[in-house]
């Protein structure tokens, strides 16, 4: 669900709000806590959002896409608050996009059957070989469906890095793919 520039602009501040948590909160959420694991943190940094969005709407306005903008703004406000509790990272090889890996929703639909579950094990094998940056440009492609100049924006690098990337990672798993095909 989308949310139009023009709605943001007749909703009241708490009706904003509300449209904004209940369409959001949940991918914000999940986003966040592949970020950082710590639970307490995420839902801190979801509050002040909401509350800096209460304040400042017309930020929001200016985004193209909402969703990116929420996202990227989550990012940084997790990044703060992990500087502020003198935690820092800079979501290196530490971070855990595991639980954003694209394919899982794909996979689900192979464990009824043991040939299916071997699929899966080689998908999970393939996907453990990929570094954090190339998990979280799969997830935000193919889970967020988020187009390239955006995911470019959200990772701070420029969009043809991005595609670069992407065209990388295809080819790496096509690769890999092919050479364990032959098992099955």
């Amino acid at each position: 669900m989308d949310i139009k520039h023009d709605d943001i602009y007749q909703a009241d501040t708490n009706g904003f709000l509300t449209s904004i948590y209940n369409t959001f909160a949940k991918d914000m959420y999940r986003y966040g806590l592949a970020l950082c694991a710590d639970e307490c943190l995420v839902e801190d940094a979801i509050h002040d959002l909401m509350v800096d969005f209460c304040r400042h709407r017309d930020n929001l306005l200016n985004a193209r896409n909402v969703k990116v903008y929420l996202f990227q703004a989550l990012r940084y406000r997790i990044l703060l608050l992990q500087k502020n509790n003198g935690m820092y990272s800079n979501f290196d090889e530490e971070t855990d996009f595991s639980a954003l890996d694209p394919v899982q929703d794909v996979e689900t639909l192979y464990i009824e059957e043991e040939e299916e579950s071997d699929k899966k094990m080689l998908v999970e094998m393939m996907m453990s070989r990929l570094n954090i940056r190339q998990k979280e440009l799969l997830y935000l492609r193919f889970t967020e469906a988020l187009p390239f100049d955006e995911i470019a924006a959200m990772m701070n690098i420029n969009r043809q890095s991005v595609q670069n990337l992407f065209q990388r990672v295809i080819n790496k798993l096509k690769k890999e793919f092919a050479k364990n095909e032959k098992v099955f």
